[in-house]
């Protein structure tokens, strides 16, 4: 699996790198004290004809891939209110398409996680638009 990565600034995009070398820039980015970026999606290796061809991941219609997405709900007046709020969001989450077999609610301390366990597909971003 691929990603790409982003070092110093977001506009310096454009790296594909096997998701086990991250460590690696992670390491580097620690020493140099400067920020390390990776997308959220994941890649075959189509993607590197693809970047070959294209310098850019943009407009490929391969397949995504993505391990994990999570949103962090904190506290909004309540619990019993933010815990409102949770259980309407997955609801939502659900009618969107989302199945609640790959949702789980987590009790962070200041709020909840949701975590949704993702999947491959060609239209992986597609989907996250409408959130």
């Amino acid at each position: 699996m691929y990603c790409e990565i982003a070092t110093n600034e977001l506009s310096n995009r454009g790296i594909i790198e096997p998701v086990e070398a991250i460590g690696n820039y992670r390491r580097l980015a620690q020493i140099g004290s400067y920020p390390l970026y990776r997308s959220l999606y994941s890649y075959d290796e189509e993607i590197l004809e693809h970047f070959k061809i294209r310098k850019t991941v943009a407009h490929y219609r391969g397949k995504y891939y993505a391990e994990h997405i999570l949103l962090d709900v904190d506290f909004k007046a309540t619990f019993e209110e933010t815990r409102v709020a949770v259980l309407n969001l997955v609801e939502q989450a659900e009618k969107l398409g989302i199945p609640k077999s790959i949702q789980q609610i987590w009790f962070s301390g200041t709020g909840f996680h949701i975590v949704f366990q993702m999947y491959s597909t060609s239209n992986l971003p597609t989907i996250f638009l409408p959130w």
